[in-house]
């Protein structure tokens, strides 16, 4: 069973490729995309998982944020080229992802250690850009509120938040007081940014670096490993790469 499971990442990468181009040429089905890609990170976790780990769907967390997220985000996205390198990315990310999970739970000898934990750390940062970017997108070109967006916001936030609590073994439940003060400061500072006459992919950005500090500060804090050389290194690289975008900045 173990050397079936072995090729369940590469399967599991030509399916998605499957959906994403199913999906590029009928838009009009995209809540079936997105359904479909709930069932197949449900799916993989289970068959890869199921007798190593009770919380076994807990590993779908992240590729399903990551997949409906950045297919939800091709929908505002209008270079055919930026497109298909977004699809590639994708395809990549997930093959990877699920060999670390294969090799965590059927291989651990030839694991490297906190491959999961850093994987999930620059992706989450990812999925936060591309969620912010989409809703600051859609909120341009169908006027809709943010207010209004906020429902959907605060759940992929705070799933994506719960994901990284997990994969970095930090007991939610015993640091609840953390990850509210994470969703409401991250929740905030969305709708303090939707006043800013920026494009939506800069606004996303800006959020996502601020997340990005954030959970850092906070994972390190709770690991008992937080330095000021950590936190001024965090602040110096945001501020050097907010720096950076005003400067080229499109103000609209």
């Amino acid at each position: 069973m173990t050397k079936l499971n072995y090729f369940i990442p590469f399967v599991f990468a030509i399916a998605v490729l499957g959906i994403l181009e199913w999906f590029i040429s009928h838009p009009g089905f995209i809540y079936i995309a997105l359904g479909l890609f709930v069932v197949l990170n449900l799916a993989t976790a289970y068959f890869l998982g199921r007798k190593q780990q009770s919380d076994w769907w807990k590993f779908a967390l992240l590729p399903g944020l990551a997949n409906i997220v950045t297919t939800s985000y091709m929908v505002i996205l209008t270079n055919d080229l930026l497109l298909q390198i977004l699809i590639l990315l994708l395809l990549i990310f997930n093959y990877i992802y699920w060999r670390y999970v294969f090799y965590y739970l059927h291989r651990q000898a030839q694991y490297q250690p906190f491959s999961l934990e850093n994987i999930s750390f620059y992706i989450s940062f990812i999925i936060i850009f591309l969620l912010g970017s989409l809703t600051y997108g859609l909120r341009s070109l169908l006027s809709l509120s943010v207010l209004g967006l906020s429902i959907v916001i605060f759940v992929f936030l705070s799933t994506t938040v719960l994901q990284v609590f997990w994969i970095s073994k930090l007991n939610w439940k015993k640091n609840l007081a953390y990850l509210v003060v994470i969703i409401l400061v991250l929740m905030e500072m969305f709708y303090m940014l939707s006043f800013l006459p920026l494009d939506h992919n800069l606004l996303g950005f800006v959020w996502a670096t601020i997340y990005y500090v954030i959970i850092s500060i906070v994972s390190d804090k709770l690991k008992d490993r937080l330095t000021n050389q950590k936190v001024k290194y965090l602040l110096l690289l945001t501020g050097f790469s907010w720096l950076v975008l005003f400067l080229s900045a499109r103000w609209i």
